[in-house]
């Protein structure tokens, strides 16, 4: 019996472009740990002036559990929406949050949460807060990433936001893709979560971005500017989806 070797191959490459698909379909999502940063608060204390009750700080560690929790419930989803709206996973596979009660600001490098106000109550507010916090940290990382660290040239900047504080420049495509992913999700406990975070607790430019980005159609342009500026980038390949 003669075989078509032409017929062989062909079902050979099928079988594999079948085999090797789904790997290419699915979003590598991040796993978070949570680490209080004792050392950290410790040094910052003295840094700063900052008194920190050590009552306090063992109420910090043994929240860690918790905040783990609370992320736990929701980081899936959010990761996997992000990068479904955006068109691009992240690099890392792993990320660990490090948290903090002392005089800090949070940040996203280092992966740097104050949790202060969420050490003592169990509750939907600071589920809630804790959440918003690590994935607006997450998107300052995820941004730098798939931009390659060019995150100011977008003509949105030069023209619309022009005249706009540089804080407000560096969030308003952030707040956009924030916006968007818990809109899609239908997390209004996520976007109270941030309005109460940037409208009545940060104000100033946060709460200026956080507007913006619901002015009509304003989170689409721009994720549409993000979008258009990484097809350009070869670096990083498409996700291909189901």
């Amino acid at each position: 019996m003669i075989v078509n070797s032409n017929y062989e191959k062909n079902n050979i490459y099928i079988v594999l472009i079948i085999l090797i698909l789904p790997l290419f379909s699915q979003a590598k999502i991040p796993k978070i740990e949570f680490e209080y940063a004792g050392i950290f608060d410790v040094v910052c204390s003295q840094k700063s002036n900052f008194w920190i009750d050590p009552l306090r700080m063992e109420k910090a560690e043994s929240s860690t559990p918790r905040f783990q929790k609370y992320w736990d419930e929701s980081g899936t989803e959010l990761f996997q929406t992000l990068f479904k709206i955006v068109g691009r996973d992240y690099y890392r596979s792993e990320l660990t949050v490090y948290t903090t009660i002392c005089n800090y600001p949070p940040m996203a490098m280092p992966l740097l949460l104050n949790v202060y106000l969420w050490i003592e109550d169990d509750n939907e507010s600071a589920k809630d807060g804790v959440v918003q916090l690590t994935f607006h940290e997450f998107i300052h990382k995820y941004l730098k990433y798939i931009l390659n660290n060019d995150m100011f040239d977008f003509n949105l900047l030069r023209t619309r936001y022009l005249n706009e504080a540089f804080n407000v420049k560096a969030h308003v495509h952030l707040m956009a893709l924030e916006k968007l992913v818990y809109d899609k999700l239908g997390r209004k406990d996520l976007i109270a979560a941030a309005e109460e975070a940037y409208v009545k607790i940060i104000k100033g430019d946060y709460k200026r971005t956080w507007e913006l980005v619901q002015v009509d159609g304003a989170d689409q342009q721009l994720l549409d500017e993000i979008q258009n500026k990484i097809s350009k980038n070869n670096r990083i390949p498409i996700r291909l989806r189901k």
